[in-house]
């Protein structure tokens, strides 16, 4: 839940997120992806540069 602070130093009002902090490991994920490179081919121009 929000909370709206008051900074007794400045006097300015600020709001205080607390759910914000739950967020950290929302995006990370447990599952790690292999990445698979694909085999040459002679007729791929990117192929050619990275040999």
């Amino acid at each position: 839940m929000t909370e709206l602070r008051q900074n007794l130093i400045t006097r300015d009002w600020v709001i205080i997120a607390t759910e914000r902090s739950k967020r950290q490991n929302h995006f990370t994920n447990t599952q790690k992806q292999q990445i698979v490179i694909p085999s040459y081919q002679q007729d791929c121009p990117f192929c050619h540069f990275s040999k």
